[in-house]
């Protein structure tokens, strides 16, 4: 039974496959990273993309890296591995280990709040 579920399947052309998780991949890759969990047609999520993209430049030579992760195609396998109900969400690493987040909670961030998450988990 379970050869010819996955023989429909197969035929049929739905997919089983887990997607790349790029947001586990930049944080194995690099030491810091901040990820930001947005999806395409979410203002908000626009919004804080478009700060946090002026912002993270500035830190390259502290060896913080940004990586945006649009969710749009596939937002539950996301938003449960990484325990968030909403974008745009942050996830600040080091090592790692989640050392700060934001969410949509505050739908205008600026600049400076992000620089202060910044500094409380990364120290600069």
């Amino acid at each position: 039974m379970k050869k010819l579920l996955l023989g429909c399947l197969f035929l049929f052309g739905i997919s089983m496959a887990v997607p790349q998780d790029k947001a586990k991949e930049a944080i194995e890759k690099y030491d810091k990273v901040v990820v930001l969990f947005m999806k395409k047609n979410c203002p908000y999520s626009l919004y804080l993309r478009d700060v946090m993209d002026k912002v993270f430049p500035h830190y390259r030579s502290n060896n913080i890296n940004y990586v945006v992760v649009e969710i749009s195609d596939d937002p539950d396998f996301y938003e449960r591995t990484y325990n968030f109900g909403s974008v745009p969400t942050a996830f600040y690493y080091k090592n790692g280990q989640l050392q700060a987040r934001h969410d949509s909670g505050n739908k205008r961030m600026t600049a400076g709040e992000i620089q202060g998450y910044v500094k409380r988990a990364y120290g600069v």
